[in-house]
């Protein structure tokens, strides 16, 4: 990943509730920024601090557009490639599924105005979405 001082930033990071599709629960978020590579990481909260399931809520199977925005909210770019969606979900510990606590989204570092990561299913829609803060 070449860079020996990444740049970290927080991020708001928001996921899927259980059994409801047209809400998001919000959680922690990180952004670590290498030379040639971003990645994007989100971490679901406790079931203490909200998270009805305490997971995720989604499934790797589930992921098939990886989108990118601008602070201004214009599109920058979508991956729907099943390698490259694999590519970008490589860096995970373990399998994505409904209780996994982490997902890790690996991207090239090639936009520096990239505002807004949005995660959805073969309907578009939201699964997670990673809100970058300047």
């Amino acid at each position: 990943m070449g860079n020996i001082f990444p740049t970290r930033k927080k991020a708001e990071f928001w996921h899927t509730r259980a059994n409801t599709t047209d809400s998001l629960h919000r959680s922690v978020g990180t952004v670590t920024a290498y030379n040639d590579v971003i990645e994007y990481e989100g971490e679901a909260l406790s079931i203490e601090d909200g998270n009805s399931s305490g997971g995720l809520n989604l499934e790797q199977w589930q992921i098939c557009y990886i989108e990118r925005y601008t602070k201004k909210n214009i599109f920058i770019d979508r991956l729907k490639e099943r390698f490259l969606l694999d590519a970008a979900l490589s860096q995970n510990e373990s399998p994505i599924n409904v209780h996994s606590k982490k997902i890790t989204v690996t991207l090239p570092n090639n936009q520096k105005d990239c505002a807004k990561v949005i995660i959805m299913d073969e309907y578009k829609s939201t699964l997670a979405v990673f809100y970058i803060n300047g």
